[in-house]
């Protein structure tokens, strides 16, 4: 390169918050929410600024001898808050607009040698081949740097105890490291087994030995560049009990009081590991802290087996374990003149009878699962959703009405299939639910042939709100009813768990996606994908069953399948002709928590059509081809059609093995002008004719 000296010119990337065009996008960070070890989402990218020279901050243009080494740093704006999360790690070089490839070269490096620059010394990342001065010295003598940032690299382990619980859709394995960047979330949704209960994570970070007093020469860049493409299985040695003295405990880890379990971790470390802990679930009543007449009787819970356990306003009456779906019906004892009211306040951490904004924040989405309406009566039935359930009750003096109140209503299932459901498409139905089971505050009713049901009672009084539980194919479902004031209670089919992008795949046709609306039962291997959501807290999809249904309602699959989720979803193959699927059947899938409960089964919302085989047809009017020897045989007393090649078996719509014949007309250009008798076909009336729903299906 002739000339003594070259201008260095540092790219000024302004800020774009609508979009990150090409040549800026190394100046943004995209953090990642990562929903499983594999499978993360991108949030909104954050600029984090430019490059600087390490000796003059604010020049952004310099001249320098060809013989200088320049030191660059980063130049982070304002806004970017989270410096120690990210790192420079090189720079880019601008290559002149008429050399062809790509727009720059990659350096990592914190620093340009002129000298080895203006040699071809210095390597491109990402081809290993030379920067080539003559590609990069614009007008005027000058070279244009961008910075390059990433974040820095980090590795967690979450551990658990397989025997207690385990992560929602096995998103995460026990004892599995993986690598994060340190800008990234990650969720962790702990759930427990049995009785158990999820009560936080105990949580440790090592800091780098690479980044100990001893190894302090050692670039920054380098030492991340180091960790970014390290294997796990060096991870795991390396952050060993012969590293244990570079663990400290995390502190401003978020643990959230009401969900211990479900924790946004944000490493800030270069090794961090998450245990999760376990306790014991509980229902706790007691008297509601904020009324003054609390002493005026006591309460008492009496279990089918074991002893029962009272409690006042001076003691809790507290319930441990406890089993989810289970119903818990609590016997109140009120003093004479007086009644009882309860009222569900779970998420009252401090229990001060006041759910704060905090509280309710904490409960996150899980809010909408509890009904805060105060009921009256003696009795209260309770059917838990949540690990640590909080029940108040106090006591108002009765009044001197003795008349009998009503309670009526009807009881409906709203539902809609899987397809509806995960298109977003609100296509639900209420039906009716005959002959099912109602407790209403110690009274037992049922409903009708029209769902719904009628019970008169002292115990009811006007303008007063009594809990009503719902038992249903063995699930029991809570909700309220008013007195005197006939009540619609609508239960969704999809209160606890939600499925989600359900799609399915033709592994033979290329991994093809399937039409839902014209899936049929070919000879072909499928695969079908759907994701799930829990509704409410501390309950996990443990399994799913798939079963198909014949168009009367028979069940085809035996034995039917079942399928665990892996890596955050369910999956499963199968081939319909070799499962002995015909059309019009159907298929169903159904849920079971971690607990081995069954809930509902829902009706995937597709239907199996007819395989339509292509056959070539021969007519036996005149052709110049040789008819075939296989026939079909009179069709209306009209015609005969020649067939060239063999029908193929397999199962008609009555599920019996037969030969089903499927015939279809059309004619291409080359047939109509090799017709013997020399006549001609009418475009137009060939295309209606082939709309002939004779010619469909015979």
């Amino acid at each position: 390169v002739s000339g003594a000296t070259l201008t260095i010119i540092l790219e000024n990337i302004e800020e774009n918050e609508d979009s990150i065009i090409e040549y800026n996008e190394d100046a943004y960070i995209k953090p990642k929410v990562w929903k499983t070890a594999t499978i993360s989402e991108t949030s909104p990218a954050q600029y984090l600024g430019a490059l600087a020279f390490a000796e003059d901050y604010e020049s952004t243009e310099k001249l320098y001898p060809i013989s200088a080494t320049i030191q660059l740093v980063p130049k982070y704006s304002e806004k970017f808050k989270d410096t120690s999360k990210v790192y420079l790690w090189g720079y880019k070089i601008e290559r002149r607009a008429d050399v062809a490839g790509d727009r720059y070269y990659y350096v990592q490096a914190d620093q340009i040698n002129l000298g080895e620059l203006t040699s071809n010394k210095v390597m491109d990342y990402k081809t290993n081949k030379p920067v080539y001065i003559n590609h990069i010295i614009m007008t005027g003598r000058k070279i244009i740097i961008s910075p390059v940032f990433k974040a820095r690299p980090c590795f967690v382990k979450i551990n658990y105890d397989p025997a207690k619980g385990g992560m929602d859709k096995d998103s995460f394995s026990n004892g599995q490291i993986f690598k994060v960047g340190m800008m990234d979330t990650i969720e962790f949704r702990a759930y427990a087994n049995g009785s158990n209960a999820v009560s936080g994570y105990e949580h440790a970070h090592a800091t780098d030995p690479l980044k100990e007093p001893s190894y302090y020469t050692m670039p920054t860049n380098w030492i991340e560049a180091y960790r970014e493409a390290q294997a796990m299985d060096q991870i795991a040695t390396m952050y060993g009990r012969l590293m244990l003295k570079y663990f400290r405990p995390i502190e401003g880890i978020n643990i959230n009081p009401t969900l211990p379990g479900e924790l946004n971790f944000n490493p800030f470390e270069t090794f961090s590991e998450l245990t999760v802990s376990y306790g014991t679930s509980s229902l706790t009543v007691m008297a509601d802290p904020t009324f003054e007449i609390r002493n005026k009787g006591s309460v008492a819970y009496i279990p089918g087996e074991g002893e029962s356990q009272t409690g006042n306003s001076e003691n809790p009456l507290i319930i441990s374990p406890l089993k989810q779906n289970k119903m818990y019906t609590i016997s109140g004892a009120p003093d004479e003149g007086y009644r009882m009211v309860w009222k569900d306040w779970s998420g009252d951490i401090n229990r001060d009878g006041r759910l704060s904004r905090e509280e309710v924040d904490n409960l996150g989405k899980y809010e909408a699962n509890f009904d805060r309406k105060t009921v009256a009566g003696n009795f209260f039935t309770y059917v838990p959703s949540y690990d640590h359930p909080l029940i108040y009750y106090s006591f108002e003096p009765k009044g001197p009405s003795t008349a009998k109140g009503l309670v009526s209503g009807r009881v409906m299932l709203r539902g809609r299939n899987i397809l509806n459901l995960s298109g977003g498409q609100d296509i639900s139905s209420d039906k009716p639910l005959t002959g099912i089971s109602l407790d209403i505050n110690g009274h037992t009713v049922y409903t009708n042939e029209k769902g719904e049901f009628e019970i008169e009672h002292s115990d009811f009084r006007s303008n007063e709100y009594h809990n009503i539980i719902i038992t249903y194919k063995g699930i029991n479902y809570t909700g309220h009813v008013n007195v005197n004031a006939f009540t619609n209670i609508v239960i969704n089919e999809y209160d606890v768990f939600n499925p989600s992008n359900f799609v399915a795949h033709n592994l033979t046709d290329n991994n093809s996606v399937i039409d839902f609306r014209i899936i049929d039962n070919k000879d072909a291997n499928y695969r079908f994908r759907f994701e799930v959501e829990s509704l409410k807290q501390g309950i996990t999809a443990a399994k799913a069953i798939i079963r198909f249904y014949s168009k009367n309602g028979v069940v085809k699959n035996e034995p039917i399948f079942e399928v665990t989720p892996q890596n955050g979803a369910f999956s499963f193959d199968f081939n319909p002709s070799t499962s002995d699927i015909v059309p019009g059947d159907k298929m169903t899938v159904q849920f079971v928590d971690q607990n081995g409960h069954l809930y509902l089964e829902h009706n995937a919302g597709f239907t199996f059509k007819k395989n339509l085989n292509t056959f070539s047809l021969l007519s036996s009017f005149k052709t110049p081809l040789k008819p075939a020897v296989d026939f079909v045989g009179n069709i209306d007393a009209a015609f005969d059609l020649g067939l060239a090649g063999k029908a193929e078996k397999y199962l008609d719509k009555t599920g019996k093995k037969g030969t089903e014949w499927t015939i279809a007309f059309g004619f291409d250009k080359e047939w109509e002008n090799s017709l013997s008798d020399g006549s001609k076909v009418d475009d137009e009336k060939d295309g209606e004719n082939s709309k002939n729903p004779a010619a469909e299906e015979l």
